[in-house]
């Protein structure tokens, strides 16, 4: 039986810093996005958004860390522009097709979200802006909750996909230190940023520096019976929770993966690691940086790109 580990964000959140009512103070545009983009356009759009991510999140828990991870694969690739998206057809998704895409999930929760939209506002809200406001709905009404985050929007789709560029520019699942450096770094993205924004690639084997304990549990999970001969393990014991577990457990050998034991070992990264693992506020500041970079990195605004009348296709 494969061993599979399953991707997730190990952080929900976005807050530069915050306003005495807990909401993310952040710049009302930038790069040609900017706050309610659709005030006028469609003033419903982000509360339609909203109710769709509640109701699926409380049908299953785990649809926050799978729309994060949505948003994470959509920007990674070439940035934000919903290609994640796109497919030959309804069950042929292009880049989902990568195997560093294995185990992409709730894509059935943005084609919902869209329809709903094309019936109040047609053509009006692209799936990119859908995706990233999705994934706030998904830190704000996580279990534990977090910050309402103020997402700008106004990007536009692209009308292409390419399981080579997924292949590409996707991290790999034994992804290294200086590998997590070099991909954050491009996107001017610092080593303490990137710490708290690192998130989980699917594996074939766990980290064999990970405890003997936690070695037990998983060979458990791995020799069980499941789905489609995988067996899927998280990274994170309060997976579904907003908090900053991941870091305390890695410390303690309790990591997934081999990167989770080196982040905690590199001298470049360890501090990070400790602190993160002590203060939730310094976690989710440093995390709000980064992740702000990247929900705006190459998205296309303007004339560029179209707005997609359906999710999964090309108009």
């Amino acid at each position: 039986m494969g061993f599979e580990a399953f991707p997730m964000f190990l952080a929900m959140a976005l807050w530069a810093s915050f306003s005495a009512n807990g909401v993310a103070d952040t710049a009302e545009r930038v790069d040609g996005l900017e706050l309610h983009f659709y005030r006028d356009s469609c003033p419903s759009a982000e509360v339609i958004v909203k109710q769709k991510a509640r109701t699926s999140m409380v049908g299953d828990p785990s649809t926050a860390a799978a729309l994060l991870r949505l948003a994470f694969h959509d920007y990674q690739v070439d940035g934000c522009d919903a290609s994640v998206l796109l497919g030959d057809s309804s069950s042929l998704i292009t880049e989902t097709l990568s195997g560093k895409n294995f185990g992409i999930q709730k894509l059935d929760t943005i084609d919902e979200i869209k329809s709903s939209l094309e019936s109040v506002c047609p053509q009006t809200v692209s799936c990119a802006d859908i995706i990233q406001l999705a994934a706030r709905e998904a830190i704000f009404l996580s279990r534990q909750g977090g910050p309402y985050i103020e997402v700008l929007t106004g990007r536009r789709d692209t009308l292409a996909a390419s399981k080579e560029r997924a292949d590409e520019q996707l991290p790999e699942a034994d992804i290294s230190v200086d590998e997590l450096i070099e991909i954050f770094g491009q996107k001017n993205i610092s080593i303490e940023e990137g710490v708290a924004l690192h998130s989980l690639a699917p594996a074939a084997r766990a980290d064999p520096a990970i405890s003997p304990s936690h070695a037990f549990v998983l060979k458990i999970i791995c020799s069980g019976p499941s789905v489609s001969d995988v067996a899927f393990a998280t990274n994170d014991a309060t997976a579904i929770s907003f908090d900053n577990r991941y870091f305390i457990d890695t410390l303690n050998g309790r990591g997934l993966l081999k990167i989770d034991s080196d982040i905690s070992r590199d001298p470049r990264t360890l501090s990070h690691v400790v602190r993160f693992g002590i203060s939730l506020e310094q976690f989710f500041e440093r995390f709000s940086y980064g992740f702000s970079k990247l929900s705006n990195y190459k998205a296309l605004v303007g004339d560029v790109g179209k707005i997609r009348r359906d999710s999964r296709f090309s108009n």
